[in-house]
């Protein structure tokens, strides 16, 4: 059962209270009358599929993502390569979301699909990262035929989509002649920054946005051209995760009225809090909860005709 939120005020009988010093946990004893805020607990989903399907149904500023499909939209999925928040989650959201992506496809006749990788200037992934992330049924259905690759930012095969203060901006070239793509990726902060500029673009580029002297003015301009040249649905799964594990770190401190104050309780993890909007300018933006519930698509993506 969840609880609301409350402000506690602190009076002659209320206890020290646990808060963070550095990484480090420590019991401070605020002076009387202070005001302490405890937001609400997070609240789980009861059907966390059905939050996902009504995302892609209805998203931010454009149409739903099955309206977007036809039998011959040549199709990409780019998952973004970003860490998962720490203490990881019992599983990859990406992995639900990729597969519900893949079933709109597969009910509207959808056979040409890709899976790009954007990780930018990091470690291209092997099978088992493939399969730890999306899962042994997209890897298996998408691995054999190489329709899964990870970027590579020194390849001779990237597209052009413009300049940028005197830069030519290059990006994937799958993702670049793509009809539609769908980025799928994890939240953990308020970051706004655009995954296709730090994950599918040229070395040049990526050394002006974030070499030895980062030009984050360069990196706004180059989210914009890519947001205009390559069509995109960006499908956001927003985690809510504990700071800390339930136990002593999480139990509630009362003060001498009875009243109770969660201090550090979040919700288990794996698990997601409320949905929260995700600012993703000139894109679609859904905001699903994940979920372990395993579906099957009714059609294999076969390789692109």
């Amino acid at each position: 059962m969840s609880r609301p939120g409350f402000v506690l005020e602190v009076d002659e009988k209320t206890p020290h209270l646990m808060t963070m010093s550095g990484a480090q946990l420590r019991l401070e004893r605020f002076g009387i009358g202070t005001q302490v805020v405890y937001a609400a607990d997070a609240e789980e989903s009861s059907d966390p599929v059905g939050l996902i399907d009504a995302a892609v149904g209805a998203p931010t500023g454009v149409a739903p993502l099955s309206e977007q499909l036809r039998p011959d939209t040549r199709l990409t999925l780019v998952i973004v390569d970003a860490d998962a928040p720490l203490p990881r989650p019992h599983f990859d959201p990406r992995r639900t979301l990729a597969e519900r992506v893949l079933e709109i496809a597969a009910r509207n006749g959808v056979d040409d699909v890709e899976i790009v990788v954007a990780n930018g200037l990091k470690q291209r992934w092997n099978t088992q990262q493939v399969t730890r992330v999306l899962g042994d049924r997209v890897a298996t259905s998408f691995l054999p035929d190489g329709l899964i690759t990870s970027h590579d930012v020194t390849s001779p095969d990237l597209v052009s989509v413009g300049e940028v203060d005197g830069t030519t901006v290059r990006v994937n070239r799958r993702v670049a002649q793509s009809d539609l793509v769908v980025v799928i990726g994890i939240r953990g902060d308020d970051s706004e920054r655009c995954p296709l500029a730090l994950g599918l673009t040229d070395l040049t580029t990526l050394d002006r946005i974030g070499g030895v002297a980062p030009d984050r003015e360069f990196e706004r301009g180059v989210s914009d051209l890519i947001q205009e040249k390559v069509p995109g649905f960006a499908l956001l799964a927003v985690l809510g995760q504990p700071l800390l594990a339930p136990g002593f770190a999480s139990c509630r401190a009362a003060n001498g009225n009875g009243a109770s104050a969660t201090g550090w309780r979040s919700p288990r993890p794996g698990r997601s809090s409320r949905r929260f909007p995700v600012r993703v300018p000139n894109w679609s933006t859904a905001t699903p909860v994940p979920t372990t519930r395993s579906s099957t698509w009714s059609v294999v993506p076969s390789p692109r005709r």
